[in-house]
């Protein structure tokens, strides 16, 4: 038996499910951080926008 084959005898290979959870996890909190910033940018585009139209 190979050395990567696990009890049943299939490879090992890939991520586990916390694994997979951390990075889910990690996207999310850099998106609630990122957002109000990129939306409040898109507010400041829109004013000096409308107020270059006057």
């Amino acid at each position: 038996m190979d050395s990567s084959t696990g009890i049943s005898g299939r490879v090992d290979s890939g991520f586990t499910l916390i694994e997979l959870l951390i990075v889910i996890a990690i996207i999310l909190i850099l998106i609630a951080i990122a957002l109000p910033n990129f939306l409040e940018s898109q507010m400041r585009a829109k004013i000096a926008r409308v107020m270059s139209e006057q």
